[in-house]
């Protein structure tokens, strides 16, 4: 009905009126759209350019790269060469890749030229190549309403096709969709993709695939699509885009470390270290000598140059030229670093190292798991679109999000933890450096004592703060103790998590030779990890058994095994194969499941004796929890503010 039909004789005065009708009328269409809703689902919106998961994003300083964005965008907009409409931006590691890739693709919205962007990332875990053209056609709907409305219907009719093997997501998310509008007589612009991190996009051979794909669609002239890549130079991608069929098609830009954008440099580190210096009543500074100092250990690398930047960056003035000072004095160990073979990024691990000394000694234990935890998989990240939890690490780790924040707290010049408390890394180079223990030393995550300490604690926890409560369906169910209470944590998931990294930091934990810890094991009431059936998709039986059967802590269950294989045989099953982990009266069964022609890719735990278990479950539930059950954990946590 018209706002105020037949309405008379009266007045309104300083009123502010919303006609809320079209407001429902978007929202209701938007609720109606399944299929894009599906397609949603499987994508992974934290990739794009305009992501509040990349939020702030790197971006080129103005003044810098402006040669390589002008020679894109003039590319994108002066394209004539159908055959020609791939380019490959390539360079090594902290050369600024992803700076020019954000820059363009800002640049390319504003001109109306951007289709879709995909910024891949392994650290922060938006790196799954089959969330790649799910992501690019899902922008493409909201960019271009003919497409999305027909991909819409095309998914409401087969939603498995979200799914689909690579080739086939591709032809019926895009190609197909774009012919039929183009069929249809509507206009489909010539539009830029934009992907960044091709050489973190799963392995090499999906890679390739992406590649290989969007290669032969140039070569049918199936789209309008102008696709630009970024990624390092690594072999099997140079293989691919020099290969007779496909070198045609595609212009090369390289980035090289190189002196030469050293004015570039210089220009970035004094406007930004000048800003924070007027801040905190610093004026001139810092000099021009000290800057020429800190471009000089950058290397040629912006990546250096950045962290420099947020690393110096503090509360106070003190602060400032302190922080400064320490970074100084690393021109010093960089002339002092013995001759001869180098890793490449050598002058960068200088200073990933002063920032990690930077962490107390009571914080970088508690660093040094998060780190390693941050690299598994916790059960719920299945359907997380590649966020990284840290409520949901900091409750694995029995941290409040005060203390979880303060340990990571020093480690704010690499990483932050976003608004949607997920945790988000800068650049890959400093994850590439803590699994390196020949770069980062006992540093690393990946250290035989951060790899140890952790499996304590996990014992710990699994061993004497489980608790059993009874949930709304009058069940018992396995709990642990929530330290970080928050909307997205939901508490029943703290056990699978524990139980799911227990079994991965087993797979491969260092433990021939620690008489200590086996004897820990071989007391382990395995009981305690089969509370409830437990599907563990990201452990591998065949890494644990070569790791723990030398051991003697898991065996076959041969019985078992000859009636699973006569099923398989008849009925066409999977392959599965059962054994036992744990001593006498402690035991706990592990279902290793086989997928494929890949091998055993996950274990589904289950008790060994439902009579056991069950009676062990109804022991939990009557133990009343008492302050001293939970005190074990507050010595280690002490002193964390």
């Amino acid at each position: 009905m018209p706002l105020f039909e037949k309405a008379h004789d009266f007045q309104v005065n300083n009123s502010l009126i919303v006609d809320y009708s079209r407001l429902f009328s978007n929202e209701l269409a938007v609720q109606t759209r399944v299929g894009l809703q599906k397609l949603l689902e499987s994508s992974i919106p934290g990739a794009t350019y305009d992501s509040s998961d990349r939020y702030p994003p790197p971006l080129c300083h103005p003044g810098t790269r402006g040669d390589h964005i002008e020679w894109l965008e003039n590319w994108v907009c002066g394209a004539e060469n159908p055959s020609n409409r791939i380019v490959w931006v390539h360079g090594p590691a902290g050369v600024g890749k992803s700076a020019i890739a954000q820059s363009c693709a800002e640049r390319l919205a504003k001109l109306q030229k951007l289709g879709a962007t995909f910024f891949a990332s392994r650290p922060n875990d938006r790196n799954d190549p089959t969330r790649v053209f799910t992501t690019l056609a899902y922008q493409l709907a909201m960019r271009l309403p003919a497409y999305g409305k027909l991909l819409d219907e095309i998914i409401s009719l087969d939603p498995t096709l979200v799914k689909k093997a690579l080739p086939f997501q591709f032809q019926n998310l895009i190609v197909a969709p774009i012919r039929k509008v183009q069929l249809a007589k509507e206009t489909v612009p010539e539009l830029a993709v934009v992907i960044d991190g091709l050489d973190e996009c799963g392995d090499a051979e999906a890679q390739q695939d992406l590649i290989r794909i969007v290669a032969k669609s140039i070569q049918e002239n199936t789209t309008p699509l102008l696709w630009i890549f970024f990624s390092r130079l690594e072999p099997h991608i140079l293989s691919m885009f020099d290969s007779p069929a496909i070198r045609p098609l595609v212009s090369h830009v390289t980035l090289t470390i190189s002196r030469k954008i050293d004015e570039q440099i210089f220009l970035f580190l004094r406007e930004k270290l000048e800003d924070s210096g007027q801040k905190h009543g610093l004026f001139e500074w810092p000099s021009d000598r000290d800057i020429l100092i800190l471009v000089n250990l950058s290397s040629g690398l912006f990546a250096y140059a950045h962290t420099v930047v947020l690393f110096v960056k503090n509360d106070g003035s003190q602060g400032l030229q302190d922080r400064l000072a320490l970074v100084l004095r690393l021109a010093d160990a960089k002339l002092a670093a013995p001759s001869g073979e180098k890793h490449p990024l050598y002058h960068l691990d200088f200073l990933y190292t002063l920032i990690l000394e930077r962490l107390p000694r009571e914080k970088l234990q508690i660093a040094q798991w998060i780190l390693l935890v941050q690299q598994l998989k916790l059960e719920h990240e299945s359907s997380s679109n590649g966020r990284k939890d840290s409520v949901a690490y900091a409750n694995l780790l029995g941290l409040t999000e005060r203390q979880f924040r303060s340990v990571l707290q020093p480690l704010h010049p690499v990483m932050s933890i976003s608004l949607e408390n997920n945790l988000e890394f800068y650049h890959v180079s400093f994850i590439e450096f803590l699994e390196d223990p020949s770069r980062s030393h006992n540093y690393s995550f990946r250290s035989a004592r951060s790899v140890l300490t952790l499996l304590d604690h996990l014992l710990d926890v699994l061993s004497t703060q489980i608790e059993v409560s009874r949930i709304e369906s009058g069940q018992l169910e396995p709990r642990v103790a929530v330290t970080w209470v928050a909307p997205s944590y939901q508490s029943y998931m703290g056990y699978k998590n524990l139980v799911g990294v227990f079994f991965q930091i087993l797979q491969y934990a260092p433990l021939v030779g620690d008489s200590h810890r086996i004897q820990m094991l071989q007391q382990f009431d395995f009981r305690k990890v089969a509370l409830i059936s437990s599907w563990c998709r990201w452990v591998n039986v065949e890494c644990l058994l070569q790791n723990l059967r030398p051991l003697n802590l898991i065996r076959s269950l041969p019985m078992k095994n000859v009636v699973q294989v006569v099923r398989e045989i008849l009925t066409g099953e999977e392959k599965a194969r059962f054994y036992t982990i744990g001593g006498s009266g402690r035991k706990a069964t592990l279902l290793g499941k086989t997928y494929g022609i890949a091998g055993i890719r996950s274990i589904v735990i289950q008790s060994y004796s439902r009579r056991d278990t069950a009676r062990l479950v109804q022991k939990l539930y009557q133990e009343k929890a008492t302050d001293a059950s939970m005190a074990s954990i507050a010595p280690m946590w002490q002193g964390l503010s």
